[in-house]
């Protein structure tokens, strides 16, 4: 015991020390990385406010060119380049945009004036004009501003009565480039820069300070929000302080030129690397600062998070000595238990028939449970011996097929095999599952009852198709020696009913004024029977006639098809006084004439049974859903009662009507139609005016 604890406190002593130098080179490290951090913070934002505010000037540089090119130019002029300009994404950081004009004391009458008879300057939004000048003999006036909203206190503003503002246009008058000023308090809320670009009556800026003042009409001028240039630079550094400095002329750094409130510069409660980088703005000079801010985590790992993983690896390490011979006796234990649950598990795999092999990638036996209806006897012995040779003949083809597939697979493999076991013709289920290691798992169940089971249930259901083969066959020769009686019957009625009308027709003209009233009115029941005989039989062999050719699938346009339709019928249309609508716009697969037979039924039905206090009406819709077209004829006729809907497509069917000129088989020609295309049709119930008949077709695959 005295020496385990020796052996603890010098691995104590030995890891503390590791970790009090480990910890000391990584604070080293940590404080040479944020020192890298925020002098490369420092020169990205001072970079990014480079960038934008270069941008803007030359911005400007261009409205000024423009502005001198086409010089004198009106406030309209003014407003319309900067529309362009702002549509192309320039001046993104500026606030407003004006003219300063520079005008003499003794010329200010006349540029009152001017203004106030100016049309343009109300149209687009200027207040009227509000001189607030300072008493000196040039003024310099803000002509126009862009936007007029939210600046309109700075139209006629003259820039005298600011502080420090006449001298930027001073400088960039006399010098012929951009002047910006020093950070100002808007009225608006916040702090922002102005630049000034000097606009001369030239096409080009005089080289020589006279000429510049002889030919200076005025200022370009942008004002630039510091939240705007800034922003997107800071938006970068989270974590870092960053205080912008103007810093021209004197390099004084009071309060008043800063133009970042954080204050990384004279906090004294901030301690840690920082760094300054000085830029260039136009006619000024700032300087950039940036340091780490309070609480910002610090880049790497720090020394106190290695003191305490160093300690705690070191206790862990002392700890894990204590317990290495805690860990060997409870592997010994741990042995002891997985020795009696291999033995359960052996008792409970013995309840069960089914044999059980574990399978090396090479093909040797590396286990296997026995099961007692498997198909062979296996021995300890056999484990380590090629599983090739202890297989029976009979499978080992399949077994080694399917043992290399498994290997291959994350699905398990398996088959069936039939083999003869003492004497007895057996099927047994082999699955094989690919393990870790390269190993296979095989499975053997004897499935002799249920392949024979299979095998019963195969053959009914063979004598089963054979008998439905059979009634088809029977059905089908019916329907077609039912439809050939049809058609005869129908052909040879015609011929009687020939002579019972030629007869009539000679008894009316021959004895036509013989016959009394009474007789008249027996001929003409007659004449009528025999012309609604003849329509029925007409419409019976159309019937028997559908189905004897072959379906004939094609595209078919179905508002032609409705158009040639309507087209045909075009005198009983017109006698009806019919109004036809069909636009689906739909183009299917399907029998052309088949489907002519059905819409010209429909239609025909629709303006026969038309209601007698208004002219039929007829629209004819479709709509597809994958594969399946469904069709609607709607009509505002006299309808069909809903306790005739399931008779209404049996042949010979008027549903009540006494109507003459109807033969009632119809809808059960539109119904045979329908079912030859493989669809279905009905009437729809519930509809309160008219009839709603809809059928469905399953275009076929192509």
């Amino acid at each position: 015991m005295p020496a385990c604890l020796a052996i603890l406190a010098a691995v104590m002593a030995f890891g503390l020390l590791l970790t009090g130098l480990l910890a000391g080179a990584v604070g080293a490290d940590r404080r040479r990385d944020d020192n890298e951090r925020v002098s490369a913070a420092a020169a990205r934002v001072a970079q990014e406010v480079q960038h934008r505010m270069g941008a803007e000037v030359s911005s400007l540089h261009a409205l000024r060119n423009e502005m001198m090119l086409d010089w004198p130019i009106d406030v309209a002029s003014f407003h319309r380049r900067l529309d362009l300009h702002t549509a192309e994404s320039l001046f993104d950081s500026v606030a407003a945009i004006e003219f300063s004009r520079a005008v003499p004391d003794a010329a200010l009458e006349d540029f009152v004036g001017s203004r106030a008879v100016d049309p343009s300057r109300a149209t687009l939004g200027y207040p009227e004009l509000d001189l607030r000048l300072d008493d000196a003999d040039l003024h310099f006036l803000i002509d126009y501003v862009y936007p007029v909203e939210g600046n309109e206190a700075a139209y006629g503003l003259d820039l005298l009565l600011v502080p420090g503002r006449s001298e930027v246009t001073v400088a960039a008058r006399d010098t012929g480039l951009p002047s910006v000023t020093a950070p100002l308090d808007l009225v608006q809320g916040g702090r922002a820069v102005i630049v000034d670009v000097p606009v001369y009556d030239t096409e080009s800026v005089p080289t020589t300070l006279e000429a510049r003042r002889d030919a200076f009409v005025g200022v370009a001028v942008v004002v630039i929000r510091i939240e705007d240039l800034l922003g997107p630079a800071l938006d970068g550094e989270p974590d870092v302080l960053v205080t912008v400095t103007d810093v021209t002329g004197t390099g004084a750094t009071s309060s008043e030129d800063r133009i970042v409130v954080a204050d990384a510069v004279s906090d004294p409660t901030l301690d840690g690397p920082g760094h300054e980088v000085e830029i260039a703005v136009a006619d000024r000079v700032w300087v950039v600062r940036t340091m780490l801010a309070p609480g910002a985590r610090a880049s790497g790992t720090s020394p106190s998070a290695v003191w305490g993983v160093g300690t705690l690896v070191t206790l862990v390490v002392a700890l894990a000595a204590a317990m290495m011979e805690r860990s060997r006796r409870r592997t010994r234990a741990a042995a002891l238990e997985v020795a009696e649950a291999t033995r359960e598990i052996q008792t409970i795999l013995a309840a069960f028939p089914d044999m059980h092999f574990r399978v090396a990638g090479d093909g040797t036996l590396l286990g296997f449970h026995q099961g007692g209806n498997g198909p062979g006897l296996l021995t300890e012995a056999d484990i380590g011996r090629p599983i090739a040779d202890l297989l029976p003949t009979q499978v080992l083809d399949r077994a080694v097929t399917a043992h290399v597939a498994a290997r291959m697979s994350s699905e398990p493999v398996s088959f069936e095999h039939p083999m003869v076991v003492a004497g007895e013709l057996r099927t047994f289920h082999v699955r094989l599952s690919r393990l870790d290691h390269d190993e296979v798992a095989v499975s053997v169940r004897d499935i002799s009852e249920l392949a024979d089971a299979r095998r019963e249930l195969s053959q009914l259901n063979a004598e089963l198709e054979q008998r439905i083969a059979e009634r088809t066959a029977e059905l089908e020769r019916t329907n077609a020696e039912l439809e050939q009686f049809a058609y005869l019957a129908s052909h040879d009625l015609q011929e009687p009913l020939r002579h019972v009308s030629m007869f009539v027709e000679r008894l009316q003209t021959r004895y036509g004024d013989v016959l009394d009233e009474r007789g008249q009115q027996y001929l003409g029941f007659v004449t009528d029977g025999t012309t609604r005989m003849r329509a029925m039989i007409q419409a019976l062999l159309e019937y028997s006639r559908i189905g004897r050719s072959a379906v004939d699938i094609e595209p078919v346009d179905l508002d032609d098809l409705v158009a040639d339709v309507v087209a045909s019928m075009g005198t009983t249309v017109a006698e009806a006084g019919a109004r036809i609508e069909c636009r689906t716009g739909l183009v299917v697969a399907t029998d052309a004439a088949l489907l002519r037979r059905v819409v010209q039924n429909l239609v025909s039905n629709a303006i026969r049974y038309g209601h007698p206090d208004r002219p039929p009406v007829v629209t004819i819709t479709a709509t597809r859903v994958g594969a399946t077209w469904t069709c609607t004829v709607a009509d505002n006729g006299i309808g069909i009662d809903d306790r005739f809907a399931d008779r209404a497509f049996d042949m010979f069917e008027r549903l009540g009507s006494t109507r003459t000129d109807s033969t009632g088989i119809g809808l059960a020609i539109c119904r045979r139609c329908v079912e030859l295309l493989g669809g279905i049709i009905d009437v729809e119930r519930g509809v309160e005016t008219g009839t709603r008949i809809t059928f469905s077709l399953q275009e076929p695959q192509a």
